[in-house]
């Protein structure tokens, strides 16, 4: 089911009928002989103003789509720069001799010594910056594909021909007869039909961007701020650790890096348990059962792999997806399992069977993210245009959507059953009320784009990590701040909570992760 389309549209459609319809009555009604040649003319005036709404459309996209593109260039370009900085050498010492140690100064002892280090490079980091451009190499051509598939001009095209070949159907009465007495009743249109009930009633469809439109204001209560401290810091991976999970007991932590690797570590030591090294490609995203014995690994190798804990051994591996896996979501009982992937669809699987159950999608743009809610009815993915989109789970039936950003939605998360949260590219958090189709709440919180969403466990407050180097957290429904955790090592790339909500891990992007402990 593909989203509602906009009112020009409806309106075009709705003169195409009525076209149509006056000339038959024309033919039998003398009076409604001119009525026909008019709707016509209304509809030829409004081809190009829809003409002109596509262009507009297709243009706001690509702007889109090339600036996150040059954003994702710029990214690579600057970690390639920081790593070949790293390793290069002044060319003055480059071209002098070796001298005797004893005569070495300490300066020219060090810079002798990443002359050696240079020279030992291995393969492994060279296939390492390999990989790297693979990985951006695909993503240009998936974008340059999911452009090419909208072929707007085409569609435009075709409606033109088709409003053409219904205006050459349409024959004026060619004698003069006396129209019969007009009818007092009127053709009903068909109804539409009806979808089965379901509680709570679904919202309202639509497809309308309404950034800052403020929620209803909620009792706030006391809303006290909250300390955290720093407990223990892992240098954990050597790139972006950008997936975390914790076990139910807070025991056992999981961290998922670009580095290709899952990790395993206890909690309370920060001892390394265990390396999993399955993965061909980066890892993006993580989660852990409720009974806290199964791994779920997303990752840029397009699988899902899943693992037995705490031994960390493979289970089974989960294809199907023809792009990477971005993100993972898991029902309150751990039977289902769904992940969102760059190819545009959702899939479905049975956690149990390791089988695939169903796949979703509306073929709109790349899946980023993804969250079921708290009672498993609802289903919301975050899209790469800035589209959210709602889906009721157990019928696979696209509900509703919004457009609050024109950047990408990086992370989601329900807040509670009828309320989403969405951290975006452009720095905002945004709050859409499912009681209240339409309408969303907009906040610029973050100076730089927002990584993750972490719901607290009594849903009352959540946390948000970003690029721009902070860990914020937030009283839910007010979005009021109650603390703040800087990343001294730079950009934070992922967040999230322990069961008892007294514990946060963050991931950096220079491999860090930190265990922080809420102060009584």
């Amino acid at each position: 089911m593909t989203p509602n389309r906009h009112w020009l549209e409806n309106a075009e459609s709705v003169l195409i009928v009525a076209a149509v319809l006056a000339a038959i009555a024309a033919i039998f009604y003398r009076s409604l002989v001119y009525l026909p040649p008019v709707l016509l003319s209304l509809l030829f005036v409004l081809q190009p103003i829809l003409r002109y709404r596509s262009e507009q459309l297709t243009r706001r996209m690509d702007a889109v789509l090339n600036q996150r593109l040059q954003r994702q260039v710029t990214e690579e370009i600057e970690l390639l720069t920081r790593r070949v900085a790293a390793r290069e050498i002044a060319p003055e010492t480059r071209s002098r001799e070796p001298l005797p140690p004893g005569d070495l100064t300490p300066l020219q002892q060090r810079l002798e010594a990443i002359e050696n280090q240079v020279r030992s490079l291995s393969s492994a980091d060279l296939d390492g910056l390999a990989s790297q451009h693979r990985d951006l190499q695909e993503s240009i051509a998936q974008t340059i594909d999911y452009l090419n598939r909208l072929a707007i001009g085409k569609r435009l095209e075709r409606l033109e021909r088709a409003v053409q070949a219904s205006s050459a159907r349409v024959e004026l009465p060619r004698a003069t007869v006396e129209p019969p007495e007009p009818s007092s009743e009127t053709e009903d249109s068909p109804s539409p039909s009806e979808a089965p009930a379901v509680s709570p009633p679904p919202p309202v469809p639509s497809k309308s961007s309404a950034s800052g439109v403020q929620l209803p204001k909620f009792a706030r209560g006391e809303i006290v701020p909250q300390q955290w401290e720093c407990v223990r810091n892992l240098n954990a991976h050597s790139d972006w650790v950008r997936a975390l999970a914790l076990t139910p007991d807070g025991n056992l932590l999981a961290t998922g890096s670009f580095d290709t690797t899952v990790k395993l570590w206890r909690v309370d030591s920060g001892e390394l348990l265990a390396t999993l090294d399955d993965h061909d490609r980066g890892i993006f995203d993580l989660l852990v059962t409720p009974d806290g014995r199964t791994l779920a690994s997303a990752s840029w190798d397009k699988t899902v792999k899943l693992w037995q804990l705490p031994e960390g051994r493979l289970w089974t591996s989960l294809e199907g997806h023809t792009g990477s896996v971005r993100s993972l979501t898991l029902s309150a009982d751990g039977t289902t399992l769904v992940s969102g992937s760059f190819d545009e669809t959702m899939k479905v699987w049975d956690l149990d069977r390791g089988a695939l159950r169903d796949t979703l999608t509306d073929y709109t743009g790349p899946i980023y993210a993804v969250a079921l809610s708290p009672n498993g009815e609802w289903l919301a993915a975050g899209e790469g245009d800035g589209t959210i989109t709602l889906w009721h789970l157990q019928r696979g039936e696209y509900i509703d959507s919004i457009v609050g950003s024109l950047d990408g939605v990086e992370a989601i998360a329900f807040a509670n059953d009828r309320a989403v949260v969405t951290g975006n590219g452009d720095g905002t958090v945004q709050v859409w009320d499912l009681d209240r189709p339409g309408e969303i709440d907009t906040r610029s919180l973050h100076s730089g784009p927002v990584t993750g969403i972490a719901i607290a466990p009594d849903r009352r407050s959540f946390a948000t990590s970003s690029a721009d180097g902070t860990v914020k957290i937030w009283h839910f429904p007010t979005l009021t701040p109650l603390s703040t955790l800087m990343e001294e090592t730079g950009a934070v790339m992922s967040v999230c909570f322990a069961s008892d909500g007294k514990t946060l891990v963050t991931g950096s992007a220079r491999g860090m992760v930190r265990i922080c402990r809420l102060a009584v």
